[in-house]
């Protein structure tokens, strides 16, 4: 069951603004003799033991109440009668009790019934044993990107009901967000909650919480409100949890109304907030009323759709401190396809989803990009992961809908007049190669694992020579395949983008020379061109493979060195073919032999075919290295954790072997 505690009056020790008599205190509106230990409902005749007391918002006072009979618990909201002596506060009552019957949803505080006596009305509410996120935020503060995902999410959804039912609850806040035994956000307190009539209505009431209240309902009755503060309240929510303090505070709240007005807030520097949370403040947050997103935008955008992991439940540690979310599965998310409304200010490539560096030592959330599959039409450069066979990993494909991603001209570019002279195509990897190689690992990876569960040499094993250690994997990555694709940096320090029309563009470390690789259903040719010369219709990946090379020169830093940085190149330079997100990791083909796969518990393994080696990442950045051979020979305790991962990577492996043929045109 849940419990559903009043809304304080008051948020941070501040009333909330209204015009009525709902601010007006509750505390000589009751007397101990006002609200009976058995209380009841005359027209049904059932009777509810008063229990303990639960809070007090604006005129109300919550006790837990005991149906005799069933001996289900509720939260009774009563209301003293002699509050309600004036027409505009019955009006109001009856407006939340109608408002609040009318709505039913699963994070939406459950309305059961109501009723009155001589001296009371008496509303009983589902009750919510946790509280409201006021007290958890008292206790904790900031909350982890992950958690602040979980209650986003269901206030988000609770909001879009409301609105699809024309109402705008006009008070969301922490207090008013409960939270069930299950850790689950109830949306409750209507009191201020207004239903609109018709398409395009505004209203003019000012209400509100001075934290929480958006600048178009403090400029004043002309041009009016309407779902948008609800949005906006929204936004300060999203900045607490995860900053740990409304976005607009200040000691007196003129000042506080002068920053919203202002749009005056910040994000803290000293604290590490992901591209995707800052995005979606923003837009959230955004001056315009008119540029900030509807509920199903915020739900398509990176920080909640997509691979952004949400934990399938919530700890109740959480009540108290961050969780570990170990082994706690994530939720199917749909595609991320959440497009920037023209004239906001979050169009062109603002900041992209989540980045991370292997071996870097980083958040959980940091390792759960936003990723989805992209054009379903063509060859996707993400694999379809839903077929592989246990004890396969479960894994989860989402496809873009939008056939055609947009992208944006640079500002300037530099390029001769023609370029037929200075670019030069070449054949790529034919498929039917590229399935050969990876066939060839997955045979090898099949056999070691086999004859690793076999053996029974016990001794550990030598640390590798240091130039075992050189060898490609990525190092950086930006998933923004929900607009553009993945751009990535690999050791070499090259820089790549697989776009999301399945086509390739590398970035030699030198700055200079590019090689753009086409769709194999294309012939997948490759094309040389360098950074200041190339064909006209090249513009605009030139464009983007800029834009993620300098992202991530600026934004990203380098983990602790995995693997030795290998040598460069400036011709026939490694790409990352094919990625694709399961249940439990993030995983990277490249062109030529390699498989890396990023665990979400922080562990990563890159898979060497041409050289027979295995590299593993430790949680702590720790890098070893080790032949194919002796995995297949040793049976140490200090390899099991890799070898379990080799397990799972073999599978992978397999999966990308099957969707690979199923791509590709049958061969006599």
């Amino acid at each position: 069951m849940a419990t559903a505690m009043p809304a304080r009056s008051a948020a941070y020790g501040r009333r909330p603004v209204t015009t009525g008599s709902r601010a007006s205190s509750s505390s000589s509106r009751f007397s101990s003799s006002s609200i009976p230990s058995i209380i009841e409902d005359s027209a049904t005749g059932a009777k509810y033991i008063r229990g303990s007391f639960l809070g007090k918002g604006g005129f109300a006072q919550c006790y837990k109440l005991t149906d005799s009979m069933t001996k289900r618990v509720y939260a009774g909201k009563i209301v003293a009668k002699s509050s309600l002596s004036k027409h505009r506060a019955k009006e109001k009552l009856k407006s939340e009790i109608q408002i609040h019957r009318s709505l039913t949803h699963k994070y939406i505080v459950g309305f059961h019934s109501y009723f009155e006596d001589e001296h009371n009305v008496y509303i009983l509410l589902e009750i919510c044993s946790n509280q409201s996120m006021m007290e958890l935020h008292k206790r904790r503060r900031g909350m982890s990107e992950i958690e602040a995902r979980w209650f986003l999410l269901q206030i988000v959804e609770a909001t879009a009901h409301m609105h699809a039912r024309r109402v705008i609850h006009r008070d969301l806040k922490l207090g008013n967000l409960f939270l069930n035994e299950e850790m689950q956000v109830k949306v409750g307190d209507f009191g201020l909650a207004t239903a609109l009539t018709h398409d395009g209505e505004r209203k003019r009431t000012l209400c509100g919480t001075p934290n929480y209240i958006a600048p178009e309902i403090l400029e004043g009755k002309d041009s009016g409100h309407s779902f948008e503060v609800d949005i906006w309240s929204i936004g300060c929510i999203l900045y607490t949890m995860i900053v740990g303090r409304p976005p607009f505070e200040t000691r007196d709240i003129k000042t506080t109304y002068s920053k919203i007005k202002r749009n005056d807030y910040s994000f803290p520097s000293t604290l590490q907030i992901s591209p995707e949370a800052v995005d979606l403040i923003r837009m959230l947050l955004h001056r315009d009323p008119k540029c900030r997103p509807n509920c199903e935008e915020i739900m398509r955008h990176p920080f909640l759709a997509g691979s952004a992991y949400i934990p399938q439940r919530m700890p109740i540690k959480a009540l108290h401190m961050t969780p570990d979310f170990a082994g706690i599965p994530g939720q199917v998310r749909p595609a991320a396809t959440y497009r920037a409304q023209p004239g906001s200010a979050h169009t062109n490539l603002e900041n992209p989803v989540t980045t991370t560096s292997v071996g870097a030592k980083i958040h959980a959330e940091s390792l759960v990009p936003s990723g989805r599959a992209p054009l379903g039409s063509l060859n996707t450069n993400r694999e379809d992961a839903r077929h592989i066979s246990k004890p396969a990993p479960k894994v989860i494909d989402m496809r873009s809908t939008d056939p055609h991603p947009k992208t944006v001209a640079p500002t300037q570019t530099h390029r001769v007049a023609s370029v037929a002279a200075t670019s030069t195509t070449t054949p790529s990897t034919t498929p039917r190669a590229a399935n050969d190689n990876l066939q060839a690992l997955y045979t090898r990876l099949s056999q070691v694992t086999a004859l690793q569960a076999a053996a029974s040499y016990r001794e550990p094993m030598e640390a590798p020579a240091p130039e075992a250690k050189a060898g490609y994997a990525v190092t950086k990555w930006i998933d923004y395949s929900y607009k553009y694709g993945l751009g990535y940096q690999l050791s070499d320090d090259s820089v790549g983008v697989l776009f999301n029309d399945n086509t390739k563009m590398v970035l030699s470390s030198d700055l200079h020379h590019v090689e753009f690789t086409n769709r194999e259903r294309k012939g997948g040719a490759t094309t040389a061109m360098t950074l200041d010369s190339f064909p006209d219709d090249m513009t605009k990946k030139i464009a983007l493979l800029k834009y993620f090379r300098d992202y991530m020169r600026d934004n990203l830093q380098d983990g602790p060195a995995a693997l030795a940085k290998a040598s460069a190149q400036t011709t026939d330079m490694p790409f990352v073919k094919k990625w694709l997100r399961t249940k439990h990791a993030i995983v990277f083909r490249l062109n030529i032999g390699i498989v890396q796969i990023n665990f979400f518990d922080h562990t990563k393994v890159v898979v060497n075919g041409p050289r027979d080696t295995v590299a593993f990442i430790d949680t702590e950045g720790e890098t070893r290295v080790y032949t194919l051979d002796e995995i297949s020979r040793s049976k140490h305790a200090s390899i099991d954790v890799l070898v379990a991962r080799l397990s799972y990577a073999t599978d992978v492996i397999n999966h990308m072997l099957s969707k690979s043929r199923q791509s590709s045109p049958q061969r006599a």
